[in-house]
C-alpha cells in the first residue's frame, strides 16, 4: 500500500475530503432532506471562496468565515425566492442564479485570480499556536475536522427541531405539509439558506486552505458533493440523521481518497471523471421490487366523509353545525391512523386532528416555536399554545385519544384561553369540553 499512496497524500486526501464534506451536507440537506435540486452549487461555492479570500487579504481571516456564510445565505434566499415567489422550476432557478453569480464573483474578486500566499488565514493562525508540538503537522486537519463538526452538530440538532421536522416533512410529502398547516415556502426559503451557508463556508475554507482563489474553482462541486452523498449513504445505509451526516463526512474522505489513489496511476483526468460516473450509476440504480411490493407516499391524506373517518380511526371528531367549507379526511400513521378534519366557523380556519395514544401526544404537525403557553385544567385538561405571529393550538388528552385544533392566523392569547364554560365563540375550549354537544353551540 505503501507504494502506492504515501501518509502525506492521504493526509492531505482526508484534509480535502473533509473540507469538501461541507458541501455534501449542504446537498444532503437540499436534496436528500428537501428534495429540492440545488444547481446554484457551483458558484456559491466560488462566492464562499470569493468573499472570504477578499476579506481575508483585508486582514480579517475570521470575519471572512462569517461574511462567506452570509454571502451564501443570500444566495440560498435569491434561489428559494425565484421557487417561491415567482414560481420557477428548482433546476431553472439553479441555473440562473448559478449564472448570475459568476459576473458578482469576479466583481468580487476584482480578476480572475487571488493570491493568499502572504495572507493570515484560520489555518496559519492554528499552525502558529501548535507550533513546536507533535499536532503541528495536522494542524490543517485538525481546522477542518473542527470547523465541519461544529456545522455536523448543529445541523443534527436542527433537523431534530420543530422547524428541522418540518423541512424533512415537506420533502417526504409537500401535499401532506400543505394539510398540516405548514407553509412550504417558508421551509424551503430556510432550508436553501442554511444549505448554501455551509456550501459558502466549504469554498471559504478550501480558499484559505490552498492560498488561492479561482473564478472557476467551483465548476464541477455539484457532481463532487453528489458522488460522496452516494458514497456515503450507500455504505452506511439510510438510518438515523446522526448517522447519514456521518455517511456524508465519510462518503466525502473516501472520495478524495479514491482521487488520489488514481491520481498516483496517472490516470488523466477525462478517465477520471468518467469512472466516477459509472460509479454512481452502479450506486443509484435501484433493485427490482419484489412482487407483492406497493410503492406509496408516506403519510397520505385520505380525503373522505366523516362517518368513514370514524370507522377507520375510531375516532369522532365533532364540529359546530354552524362550521362551513367542513372536509374530513384521515391520514396513515406508523402505528395509528390519524382523524382530521378541516372547518372554518366564525371567520376562523380551524385544522382539528384525533389520534389513539397511550399519552398525550403532539398530533398538529404545526411545527412553530411557540413563545407562549397557558395550561388550564376543568373537566378535560388541555393546554394551549399561541405565537406572537398568529398561530395557536389547543392540546388535550382523553379516554386514551390525543386532540389537537390548530389555527394559522389571528390567534390571541383571548381567543384561546379566555371563554365561558356554557357558550362560547371559541371552538378550542368547546371542544376541550367533552360535555357540550353541538346543538348546545347553535343555540349559542
Amino acid at each position: 500500500m505503501g507504494s502506492i499512496i504515501s501518509l502525506s497524500t492521504i493526509q492531505t486526501a482526508l484534509e480535502l475530503g473533509v473540507i469538501y464534506s461541507l458541501v455534501a451536507l449542504a446537498l444532503f440537506l437540499s436534496f436528500s432532506m428537501l428534495n429540492v435540486c440545488d444547481l446554484s452549487t457551483d458558484s456559491c461555492f466560488t462566492l464562499g471562496c470569493a468573499v472570504g479570500a477578499t476579506v481575508s487579504i483585508a486582514g480579517h481571516p475570521i470575519l471572512a468565515i462569517f461574511a462567506a456564510m452570509l454571502a451564501g445565505i443570500l444566495s440560498g434566499y435569491i434561489t428559494a425566492l425565484l421557487q417561491t415567489k415567482l414560481g420557477v422550476e428548482s433546476i431553472l432557478a439553479g441555473i440562473i442564479v448559478n449564472t448570475g453569480l459568476y459576473t458578482i464573483n469576479i466583481f468580487i474578486m476584482g480578476k480572475s485570480i487571488l493570491n493568499l500566499n502572504k495572507t493570515t488565514t484560520v489555518f496559519t493562525m492554528v499552525k502558529d499556536w501548535l507550533a513546536g508540538t507533535p499536532l503541528e503537522n495536522w494542524s490543517r486537519f485538525i481546522v477542518a475536522i473542527v470547523f465541519v463538526g461544529i456545522v455536523a452538530l448543529l445541523l443534527a440538532f436542527f433537523l431534530h427541531t420543530r422547524l428541522g421536522l418540518s423541512i424533512r416533512a415537506t420533502g417526504d410529502n409537500e401535499e401532506m405539509v400543505k394539510a398540516s398547516s405548514i407553509n412550504p415556502n417558508l421551509t424551503i426559503i430556510v432550508g436553501l439558506c442554511v444549505a448554501n451557508a455551509m456550501t459558502a463556508l466549504g469554498g471559504c475554507l478550501l480558499g484559505e486552505y490552498q492560498k488561492s482563489c479561482d473564478i472557476n474553482m467551483g465548476t464541477g462541486m455539484v457532481t463532487i458533493a453528489l458522488a460522496s452523498l452516494i458514497i456515503g449513504e450507500t455504505l452506511l445505509g439510510r438510518g438515523s440523521i446522526p448517522v447519514r451526516i456521518v455517511g456524508v463526512i465519510f462518503g466525502s474522505c473516501l472520495y478524495r481518497v479514491i482521487v488520489a489513489i488514481a491520481m498516483r496511476f496517472n490516470l488523466p483526468a477525462s478517465a477520471l471523471k468518467l469512472a466516477m460516473v459509472l460509479a454512481l450509476a452502479a450506486c443509484t440504480v435501484k433493485k427490482p421490487q419484489e412482487s407483492g411490493d406497493v410503492s406509496q407516499l408516506p403519510n397520505p391524506v385520505h380525503e373522505s366523509t366523516a362517518e368513514e373517518v370514524a370507522e377507520k380511526t375510531g375516532i369522532t371528531l365533532n364540529v359546530p353545525i354552524t362550521a362551513v367549507d367542513v372536509t374530513y379526511s384521515y391520514i396513515d400513521g406508523d402505528k395509528e391512523p390519524l382523524a382530521q378534519v378541516s372547518f372554518v366557523y366564525q371567520g376562523q380556519t380551524y385544522t382539528y386532528r384525533g389520534q389513539k395514544t397511550q399519552t398525550v401526544q403532539d398530533i398538529a404537525g404545526m411545527y412553530y416555536e411557540w413563545t407562549k403557553t397557558t395550561n388550564d385544567s376543568e373537566d378535560v385538561p388541555y393546554t394551549c399554545y399561541f405565537t406572537d405571529e398568529g398561530q395557536g393550538m389547543a392540546l388535550w388528552h382523553t379516554d386514551g385519544v390525543s386532540y389537537t385544533l390548530g389555527m394559522t392566523e389571528n390567534v390571541t392569547e383571548e381567543l384561546l384561553v379566555t371563554s365561558s364554560p356554557h357558550c362560547s365563540d371559541r371552538p378550542a375550549l368547546l371542544l376541550v369540553r367533552q360535555r357540550i354537544h353541538t346543538e348546545q353551540v347553535a343555540s349559542c
